[in-house]
């Protein structure tokens, strides 16, 4: 569910995943690849969620490249007429989404 949320036409993270790979491996689920990939995504998260992963793999998610583009109006020389694009991984983003269902979920109840 949280894969399907993600949204398109944004940039890839940091290394280089698109949300729309991992979307297309959900329409395809049906397949041995990308039923693999998806399981392999699953317990990833599932780790991650109890607090089983090694931390060195996630060491990288406190780390973003941030790329300042010009919006191609007004004076190039002139930050306000430049607007910054943060590139994160892609998993951190999935493990957002997933707590944030998460507390939406558990604010609704109270």
């Amino acid at each position: 569910m949280a894969v399907r949320k993600l949204q398109n036409g944004k940039a890839p993270d940091i290394l280089g995943v698109h949300a729309e790979l991992l979307k297309a491996l959900y329409k395809v689920r049906l397949s041995v690849s990308g039923h693999q990939a998806l399981l392999e995504l699953h317990s990833f998260m599932v780790q991650f969620w109890h607090g089983d992963l090694d931390p060195q793999h996630v060491d990288h998610w406190h780390h973003s490249v941030l790329f300042v583009i010009f919006k191609g109006k007004g004076n190039y020389q002139d930050f306000h007429n430049h607007r910054g694009v943060v590139l994160l991984d892609f998993c951190s983003k999935l493990c957002c989404k997933l707590i944030q269902s998460r507390l939406a979920s558990l604010a609704e109840r109270v």
